[in-house]
C-alpha cells in the first residue's frame, strides 16, 4: 500500500486478501499499469494493496498477471527469462 500512495494510485474498490501471515483482511484494489523493464513485459490490471516494506520487497507479482506468460528460472546464474504469450 505504501508504493501505492507514493505513485498516487486512488483506491477503485476493497477486497478481502489471504496471504502466508493473514486471512481474510481488507485491502485497496487499484488499478495499475505494471512494466518489467529490460524484459518487455507490460501488464495493466486491478491490483492489491500490500504491505511489503518488512521484507523488503515492494510488490508481488500475482498468477492474475503472470497466466499469460511463461517464466524460466535458472536457479545457479539466478537469471530469469519472461516470455508472453
Amino acid at each position: 500500500m505504501e508504493a501505492a500512495a507514493e505513485l498516487g494510485l486512488k483506491a477503485i474498490d476493497f477486497t478481502k486478501m489471504n496471504s502466508a501471515s493473514h486471512s481474510d483482511h481488507d485491502v485497496p484494489v487499484y488499478f495499475a499499469s505494471l512494466e518489467i523493464l529490460g524484459m518487455g513485459a507490460r501488464f495493466e490490471l486491478r491490483v492489491m494493496g500490500g504491505s511489503f516494506r518488512s521484507q523488503n520487497l515492494i510488490a508481488l507479482i500475482g498468477r492474475d498477471a503472470l497466466a499469460s506468460s511463461v517464466l524460466f528460472y535458472d536457479g545457479p546464474t539466478g537469471q530469469a527469462t519472461l516470455v508472453l504469450v
